[in-house]
């Protein structure tokens, strides 16, 4: 949303709308910057976070858990909505945002409209390799900065210079020339090749 976790020098002034500061060992601040106040903050036992409640509903973390063979295709088969929708569900995965979706359908060549209970399991196979090939990218290049996003260094992301269809609506396909498409899907704007993505 507009929050972030920045680790800055102690002597440093606080940004305005820092609600908590942790003091490290090196001298720096680890912060806590949330102006629209849609962060949580709750400390608990490392061995015991997926069962607080804030963490308990949510799916696999594709990086630091990996998405197990199969998992995704299980979770896809009752559903009706479209591929887009269950990769944003973040009961299904954790941390598949807007962006990402968009560029994980089209690495995998998959509408965004397909329904989930269609994919097979060789389009869920296809959709969680490009959930972690896209997502370890993007932290590669610091996260997607399009308006306010920063690093904890207070940085950027310079992920947006190699975004391949999000945000690209009428430019050529990287791979096959049509022209990329925007539509919106759950209020959401969608960007996908009509000629490439299977629908």
């Amino acid at each position: 949303m507009s929050g972030n976790l920045l680790i800055v020098p102690r002597r440093q002034p606080w940004a305005p709308h820092t609600h908590v500061v942790f003091e490290l060992d090196d001298g720096r601040d680890l912060r806590f910057v949330d102006p629209r106040r849609f962060g949580l903050i709750d400390i608990c036992p490392r061995a015991g976070a997926r069962a607080h409640p804030a963490l308990a509903g949510l799916g696999v973390d594709p990086i630091a858990e990996g998405i197990p063979d199969g998992y995704l295709w299980t979770r896809a088969q009752r559903r009706t909505a479209g591929a887009k929708a269950l990769l944003l569900d973040q009961h299904v995965v954790a941390g598949v945002g807007n962006i990402y979706a968009s560029e994980v359908l089209w690495l995998a060549r998959i509408g965004p409209g397909r329904p989930a209970r269609r994919l097979g399991p060789d389009g869920a196979r296809a959709l969680s390799l490009a959930i972690d090939e896209v997502l370890r990218f993007a932290i590669d290049n610091g996260g997607t900065t399009l308006r306010d996003f920063v690093g904890a260094g207070g940085e950027p992301g310079e992920n947006g210079e190699y975004l391949l269809v999000y945000g690209r609506d009428g430019t050529p396909c990287p791979r096959c020339r049509t022209k990329v498409r925007r539509r919106v899907d759950q209020g959401r704007a969608t960007y996908f090749c009509p000629t490439c993505q299977k629908r």
